[in-house]
């Protein structure tokens, strides 16, 4: 039997279980007088949610300009996200494996965008910031609102690659008022190079001022197998630094979990040696969260998401225009690779730029392979698989394990609770007239005693002030 099947039998025990428990809960809720169970009701729905995606999740998280949309296009070998200098969604956006490309597009309930609307009132007063009001204005969501909220989850086919693209961007762009009202969206390709039980997340910002927004961020990061922050390999900025952090924060003890990208290293003078300079001075910052140096080292990585992906589009015969091609001969000159040119049996009468081109590629495509490990993007996929993922069956069936049990626990300690007060209020009623009356001048002496104590402790209190004022006065004599 496969870890997928393991994983399969134990959710459907789970569910079954779960539509036991809230029947359950129906029962117990009139017994008690529809006592307060929302907390554990909403344990429940968050639990169905996470065991509907039991799979390896794999956050990647970044701040603006951080090259994280350039990444995953790179890493998925689709490009499919935004590179849009803004950024382009609030909403997570889920990458899967599929058999067939497709979108499941998840919209907020009434109570969700309540919660959401609540935050932005509250970052309006908290930073005097109303981008959110204005850009929401601007393209009239408000018309169109009734429309989104609380709609099932619309489910997309698409026959190709371009026309997935184009409707990613229409529920993310930020220039589409129906975005404001999606939720989160999950994109299944049908491509091989993403492992079949692991989902990437694409997610919004850990600094978004409209503090729901970055709330989930923080709640995925808690739950995801594994964290990818993309930070600019130029410099390590106060607010990268401070979403490095944060990070940390959110993944407790699990700090291998962690995996720091210095991105853009096709930008630096000199890639190779710029960014071990760089590096070193990361682990200054970095070696108190990371506490192992040796995790450090392997979780730390110099990528370029460019060089990579245009090499992917020189193996597949597309063009690529001079500078992708220029910024690809820099960075191969950097990690001392060798782009000898070639002129034999080049066409004798091509124009000296149209020559020099043919051959610069000639040298590209004999040494991609050297070329695309130095840009550490397939290097990603194997630290995830070696080190992180390794162990993927057993992950995702401890973390079903674990919520579940925590589930059933606090669902018990709740009932308890209720059960008490109900025996103490059934004892109570129990009681004969003198047992009554007994209970309460008990009780009246309980209030009198307390009264009594907070007489003695403002007597206490003034009698120090009282006493303080006098040898603050004599000092002041002393002084003089």
């Amino acid at each position: 039997m496969s870890s997928l099947d393991n994983i399969s039998i134990e959710i459907k025990r789970q569910i079954r279980k779960l539509n036991i428990l809230e029947d359950y809960l129906k029962n117990i809720k009139n017994v008690f007088n529809n006592s307060d169970f929302s907390n554990i009701e909403k344990q429940i729905k968050d639990h169905k949610d996470f065991i509907k995606e039991p799979d390896l999740q794999v956050a990647i998280v970044g701040s603006i300009k951080a090259g994280k949309s350039t990444f995953i296009n790179a890493f998925l070998k689709e490009n499919i996200a935004s590179t849009e200098v803004t950024p382009e969604t609030a909403s997570l956006t889920k990458f899967k494996y599929s058999d067939k490309n497709h979108l499941i597009i998840r919209f907020y309930t009434s109570e969700e965008w309540k919660e959401l609307w609540d935050s932005v009132e509250d970052s309006d007063k908290q930073f005097r910031s109303n981008v959110f009001k204005r850009e929401y204005e601007s393209v009239n969501a408000d018309s169109i609102k009734n429309d989104y909220l609380n709609k099932s989850d619309l489910i997309i086919n698409c026959t190709d690659m371009s026309s997935l693209v184009e409707k990613v961007r229409e529920y993310t762009s930020k220039r589409s008022a129906k975005h404001y009202f999606v939720k989160e969206i999950i994109v299944g390709l049908n491509n091989e190079n993403i492992p079949k039980e692991v989902m990437f997340v694409d997610t919004p910002g850990l600094n978004d001022v409209v503090s729901y927004r970055s709330d989930i961020t923080n709640n995925y990061i808690k739950r995801a197998n594994a964290v990818i922050v993309c930070v600019q390999s130029s410099n390590l900025t106060n607010d990268e630094l401070l979403t490095i952090l944060k990070v940390f924060e959110n993944v407790g003890k699990d700090i291998y979990k962690v995996i720091v990208l210095g991105t853009k290293l096709d930008i630096l003078n000199s890639p190779k040696s710029d960014w071990l300079k760089q590096k070193k001075e990361w682990f200054n910052y970095l070696i108190d969260k990371y506490k192992n140096e040796n995790i450090m080292n392997s979780n730390i990585l110099g990528v370029s998401s460019y060089v990579d992906k245009h090499l992917s589009d020189i193996e597949n015969g597309k063009d690529v225009d001079e500078d992708a091609i220029f910024v690809i001969d820099k960075f191969a000159k950097s990690f001392d690779i060798n782009l000898k040119l070639d002129d034999t049996n080049l066409d004798k009468s091509l124009n000296p730029e149209e020559a020099y081109k043919i051959m610069k590629l000639n040298a590209i495509k004999k040494n991609i392979s050297q070329i695309k490990e130095s840009t550490n993007i397939n290097n990603i996929n194997r630290l995830l698989k070696n080190s992180i993922l390794v162990h993927s069956s057993d992950i995702v069936l401890k973390d079903l394990n674990k919520k579940f049990s925590n589930l059933i626990k606090d669902t018990k300690i709740k009932i308890d609770e209720l059960k008490k007060e109900t025996a103490d209020i059934k004892s109570t009623l129990d009681m004969s007239e003198n047992e009554k009356e007994a209970y309460i001048l008990s009780k009246n002496e309980e209030m009198e005693s307390l009264k009594e104590s907070k007489i003695e402790v403002n007597n206490a209190f003034n009698e120090l002030k009282q006493k303080w004022l006098e040898a603050n006065n004599e000092l002041k004599q002393n002084l003089r």
